[in-house]
């Protein structure tokens, strides 16, 4: 398996793979210094390699969605009860701080709400690159009118 990187305008990474037999064969990584996925391709251009232009369709990255849109995003992927659970077993001020964040929020931020970055990385097991993926797959649905 030969695995490439390529370099959007928006500087968001894309890693290609060339055998990929289902799903996607490129991943967009967010440039995030704690992400796993960031991490290796620095050290891929560390080992003197250098990331060409994308040649994929290109997406802005997006960093804030309404909280409806995250809240749809987890019942249509069937999230909606490890999201309970796990907002059940806080205690304290965690729990406030989810039970209002779940109830009054108007958007969720990519990079600064860490208690929502802690559900969707540890509750539901998500990379940062899946993490980006679903904020792209949510910033697309439109409210019903």
């Amino acid at each position: 398996m030969t695995t490439t990187y390529q370099l959007t305008e928006f500087d968001t990474v894309i890693r290609r793979k060339d055998d990929v037999l289902s799903g996607s064969p490129w991943t967009y990584i967010p440039v995030d210094s704690e992400s796993a996925d960031y991490q290796k391709y620095l050290s891929w251009c560390a080992s003197g390699n250098t990331p060409e232009p994308a040649d994929v369709p290109v997406i802005k990255p997006v960093s804030e969605i309404f909280a409806w849109q995250g809240m749809l995003w987890i019942v249509r992927h069937g999230y909606e009860d490890a999201i309970n659970f796990a907002t059940s077993t806080l205690t304290g001020e965690d729990a406030v701080l989810a039970r209002l964040m779940m109830s009054t929020a108007n958007a969720v931020w990519r990079i600064d709400n860490k208690m929502v970055l802690m559900m969707l990385d540890g509750v539901l097991g998500l990379t940062a690159a899946q993490r980006g993926d679903a904020f792209i797959e949510a910033s697309q649905y439109i409210f019903p009118m």
